[in-house]
């Protein structure tokens, strides 16, 4: 058996490092003894911001890794019902989300599912009865009154001065 050189047992140091956040997010869901679609947002960002911001080992290793992440699973922040399920779940609400554009598209298909449910709920409850028409007070008055929920619930789960890539990095990290 050959020994390794010092420059491969530089590389080998470099691809333990480079590969360390993989490892870490497979610890983490094979520890979880029921992984839910809610985990996905959270944990693919955070390996993909991981990845971008770590320095060290193979850093094109980093940038082939993102790369086969962004080819394999698209961009997750494009589904709506993972985001949904993130923002329910109440370990994660809208922490995941880092841009208010997918935070506030994220709430408003969260409003529309519940009102869909709300009219498919009187409508079966009432079956004879026409189905009443939202006025436009009742909606505002659900948007404030879920938003100031998921808010306050959000603000009680995250501590203060902590950003959101910090608490991916938490979550990430073993």
């Amino acid at each position: 058996m050959k020994n390794l050189s010092a420059q491969q047992w530089s590389t080998a140091a470099e691809q333990t490092v480079a590969l360390r956040p993989s490892m870490n997010v497979t610890r983490l869901m094979s520890s979880v003894a029921y992984p839910t679609a809610s985990m996905i947002v959270p944990v693919l960002n955070g390996l993909k911001d991981l990845l971008r911001t770590t320095n060290g080992g193979l850093d094109v290793l980093h940038d082939v890794f993102v790369r086969l992440l962004d080819e394999k699973f698209g961009d997750v922040l494009e589904d709506r019902e993972l985001c949904a399920a993130t923002v329910v779940d109440p370990r994660f609400k809208t922490t995941p989300f880092d841009d208010e554009e997918c935070r506030q598209r994220t709430l408003t298909y969260m409003l529309e599912v519940e009102a869909m449910e709300t009219v498919a709920a009187v409508a079966t409850a009432t079956p004879s009865s026409p189905s009443p028409q939202p006025t436009a007070s009742s909606s505002v008055t659900s948007n404030a009154s879920i938003r100031s929920k998921l808010d306050r619930n959000t603000a009680a789960t995250a501590a203060p001065g902590r950003s959101r890539a910090s608490a991916q990095h938490e979550l990430l990290a073993c």
